[in-house]
């Protein structure tokens, strides 16, 4: 999904967003939040972000302004 996400969205100027969910309930996730550290560092909140369950992604046009093309 990376490289579709990468490759195909975004070199064709695509603003791409992906959708996954982690099903737990509030007792493991208070758990798991204790356990790495009130999630309070990127490399804490990363322990979320594992055996997810993709649910989609889209991609956006998003059209060059005049302005945009001024300011660069």
């Amino acid at each position: 999904m990376d490289e579709i996400i990468s490759k195909e969205f975004t070199t064709q100027g695509y603003r791409a967003i992906a959708f996954a969910y982690k099903d737990m309930n509030y007792e493991d996730y208070q758990n798991l939040k204790q356990e790495y550290n009130n999630f309070q560092e990127e490399q804490d909140r990363e322990a979320l972000e594992n055996q997810l369950t993709f649910v989609g992604v889209f991609a956006l046009q998003d059209e060059l302004r005049d302005k945009v093309l001024r300011s660069v």
